[in-house]
């Protein structure tokens, strides 16, 4: 493994209540502090990676509002996992394994204090069965502490010194929230709030917000003369279905302990997430740390930044080894610059459902295990194959399920593996790809599972999507209503004629009639039945825009020496770009950051004309305007030139550069997974799988993904060649 460091760190003081305080102003001052503290800016950044959770603040896109805290002019690779940070950290990981960065800026925030913490908990249980019964946090955190005392494998005395203990630890953190002292009596007199747990044994609730900067090894010393080596990682998943597990133990904590042989290694100090007086005594006991000391700062029950906290535990073991607190290992100059190699990778099985407007016959869980077992059939592989397992969802306040990997691990073969949970906005579909075959190019995995999905009809997208943030303008558009001022200055710009659109949308929905897969399948559809319909958001008629689906699409991506003779899809290039929503000087119409994502990737499968060197491509296009947008932005042809290509119909499916063969966003949109359908539907293609909507002899094919307010991209080149 390539040596990873830590070379800064930076926290915000805990708080009970920000306020008015919104996520640009929780985050900036970190960040800013970690600039200053090293000398650098965002330039001297090759990746940035965030942590959050939307239904903490309220919005489904507040991780869009939090990117404003950084600068992203010129657009930046940047993604966002809606966990804790200390995951967002483990991306920027893997993008140093693979030789994508040297450095990389990861930060997380949350605000628990406007919303209901116990009922926003319960939303991760099972939506049908369990999160009904309206579960809190402490009572469900409870259970296993009745379980570990019933057993003997704690201590009441243990959890009281766990607290006090934590008291006095919290004296040395000048970011503390409660750093009152306590005794037994102080612990005793607090109200019982579910047996076992008094108030004391439970977590603060707070906001905050952290920041963190890695670097390779070759990066590390231009920051700091003494960085903090990462010298190893791992993570894993446990089923979150009550009874389905030993609460008294953890089969996937030994795994994950075997794996970075930690029984052979002395510690000086740990830091441990532990949010519950019971779990510390537990996990110690887990992790042989009986006599190690632990939590320093006095861990979670001083301030619990939900999304931070575990990022904030690798961060106070960081802060402690860099003061010499303990005795380090030798810091003398790391070895010489070791070359990296990104491991080849492909597609060898795309799964997908069917879509529809109502899946009524499917749970979620019964959704993407639809998808998860035709891509398994289509790879021909057995579950023991499978080393991570990369999830992608839209905002969770689409269905109302909140972190749903952890109710899904059971169905997406997850419990006892790595797994991720990205967001992107509308683009994660695409980008949970790139981020899952990132697994397997940095040579840290074999193979690897990844899905997305959305179910639409058990959600309320239109609430989702209109919240009223805080001294900003309350927009209740839907997307449509954003995205028709951007094609109306299209085509006043290049002064294109209105049948365009109609042309996109009817030449999509008649390749839809060859996908048996498709949502819309509407017969006879041509351009006059779309003029015909009614106008929703002008210029945008209903035909020319996107219906609400149901559905879920899951790939198989294995590192070259795995193939064997399976058919491939190979990875030529892949890559992701971000940029503001308000920008100073953003072109909406012509983001920079697509020009930018779409160069990256020719530059790496060698594509210096992509019109005549691409065979086909499925675009992002939930408007039928952005066909023609999209031909332009992405270097197909000169600007003002995207429009003419296709009324000249060259991206028919017999045209000279086939556009959307499956029938695209225009007739199946389950948000969530949409983006991977089009990077699924292009491995299809050059693996002459796609049936009939199969180009003709397809060797290289592009996937395309954007969202958020066309800010968010992701692509990729994929190819039936490995040279």
């Amino acid at each position: 493994m390539k040596r990873v460091a830590i070379v800064g760190y930076a926290q915000h003081p805990i708080l009970k209540n920000a306020g008015a305080l919104n996520e640009v102003e929780l985050i900036m001052p970190v960040v800013h502090q970690l600039f200053n503290d090293l000398g650098i800016s965002q330039k001297d950044i090759d990746f940035t990676c965030s942590g959050s959770c939307d239904y903490l603040q309220g919005a489904a896109f507040a991780f869009v509002e939090g990117l404003s805290a950084i600068q992203t002019n010129p657009p930046i690779k940047e993604s966002h996992v809606e966990m804790d940070a200390a995951w967002a950290m483990y991306e920027s990981m893997l993008k140093i394994q693979m030789g994508d960065a040297e450095t990389a800026l990861i930060y997380g925030f949350g605000k628990s204090s406007p919303g209901d913490l116990d009922a926003i908990i319960s939303l991760q249980m099972d939506p049908y069965y369990i999160s009904p019964l309206w579960p809190d946090r402490v009572s469900l955190a409870a259970l296993q502490a009745r379980v570990l005392l019933d057993q003997n494998v704690i201590t009441s005395e243990q959890m009281l010194a766990t607290v006090i203990e934590a008291r006095a630890n919290s004296k040395n953190n000048k970011n503390a929230l409660i750093t009152d002292l306590i005794d037994e009596s102080d612990y005793l007199k607090n109200a019982m709030v579910s047996s076992p747990l008094n108030k004391l044994d439970c977590p603060p609730i707070s906001d905050g917000s952290s920041a963190m900067i890695i670097a390779s090894e070759e990066k590390a010393y231009e920051f700091t003369d003494h960085p903090i080596w990462i010298e190893g990682i791992d993570h894993r998943i446990e089923s979150s279905n009550l009874g389905s597990r030993n609460l008294a133990t953890s089969d996937t904590l030994q795994a994950s302990m075997n794996q970075l042989n930690l029984k052979n290694i002395k510690f000086d100090v740990a830091e441990l997430h532990t949010q519950f007086s019971h779990e510390l005594p537990f996990l110690k006991s887990l992790l042989n740390l009986q006599d190690v000391p632990t939590n320093l700062s006095g861990g979670p029950l001083v301030g619990n930044v939900m999304m931070c906290a575990g990022l904030d535990a690798i961060g106070k073991t960081y802060e402690s080894l860099k003061n010499n607190q303990f005795t380090l290992s030798s810091t003398q100059h790391a070895s010489p610059p070791r070359g990296t190699k990104m491991i080849q990778a492909g597609v060898i099985g795309v799964g997908q459902t069917k879509y529809d407007a109502k899946r009524r016959d499917v749970s979620m869980a019964g959704l993407v295990r639809e998808a998860i077992d035709n891509a398994m059939l289509a790879a021909n592989l057995e579950w023991d194959a499978i080393d991570a397992v990369i999830l992608g969802k839209a905002p969770d306040m689409f269905e109302g399920v909140i972190m749903p990997e952890l109710y899904l691990a059971d169905a997406i073969g997850a419990v006892g593996k790595p797994v991720l949970r990205v967001h992107t906005a509308g683009s994660v579909g695409g980008s949970t790809a790139v981020i899952a075959a990132s697994h397997v190019c940095s040579g840290q995995f074999k193979t690897v599972l990844t899905v997305t999905f959305e179910k639409q009809s058990e959600s309320n997208a239109t609430w989702a999507l209109s919240p009223r943030y805080p001294y900003s303008p309350h927009i209740n558009a839907g997307a449509g209503g954003y995205f028709a001022p951007f094609i109306r200055e299209y085509i006043r710009r290049y002064e294109a004629p209105e049948h365009i659109g109609w042309k996109v949308a009817a030449k999509d929905r008649q390749n839809a009639l060859k996908n048996p897969l498709a949502h819309l399948h509407i017969p006879g559809i041509d351009e006059k039945m779309v003029s015909d319909t009614p106008m929703l958001w002008e210029p945008l008629r209903y035909l020319e825009s996107c219906p609400s689906s149901d559905g879920a699409c899951a790939m198989v991506i294995t590192a070259q020496d795995q193939v064997g003779s399976r058919n491939v899809a190979w990875l030529k290039g892949m890559a992701v770009r971000s940029e503001g929503t308000l920008s100073a000087g953003r072109d909406e119409v012509n983001p920079q950051a697509g020009i930018d994502c779409a160069k990256d990737i020719y530059n790496q499968a060698g594509i210096h004309n992509p019109f005549n060197e691409i065979d086909c491509a499925e675009i992002y296009v939930p408007f039928s305007w952005y066909e023609p947008m999209w031909l332009e932005n992405l270097g197909f042809c000169d600007l003002g030139e995207g429009w003419k290509l296709t009324d000249k119909d060259a991206t028919a499916i017999d045209g000279e550069l086939p556009f959307n063969m499956s029938g695209g966003v225009l007739s199946s949109n389950p948000i969530g997974a949409s983006g991977m359908i089009r990077f699924g539907e292009a491995a299809l293609q050059v693996m002459g799988l796609a049936e009939d909507h199969q180009v003709e002899d397809a060797k290289v094919a592009m996937g395309h993904a954007y969202g958020g307010a066309a800010q968010f991209f992701a692509m990729w080149i994929v190819s039936s060649s490995l040279d």
